[in-house]
């Protein structure tokens, strides 16, 4: 199981993203992958799954899929991300 506890985040635009958004999640994932990409600034940390960083352009709401993997399977979940001008 592969879950992040603000599913549905709204970034403001060159705001650093504090805490990151971590992902909860059951067993061990070896690598993170997200599709598509995310807004220019923003991150997802491949070996722990953060999402991160500082929005440098604004994006409309848009649903990501974040796949965790290990050797013995993969597990995904969506995000639906927006970045915001203040």
């Amino acid at each position: 199981n592969l879950s992040y506890p603000d599913d549905v985040p709204t970034y403001a635009l060159n705001q650093t993203i504090t805490p990151p958004n971590t992902p909860t999640v059951t067993g061990i994932v070896t690598i993170y992958t997200i599709t598509p990409a995310l807004p220019a600034g923003i991150t997802l940390d491949q070996t722990t799954g953060y999402i991160q960083g500082t929005p440098t352009a604004a994006a409309a709401t848009t649903t990501y899929t974040i796949t965790g993997a290990n050797p013995g399977g993969t597990t995904t979940t969506t995000v639906i991300l927006t970045v915001i001008a203040p």
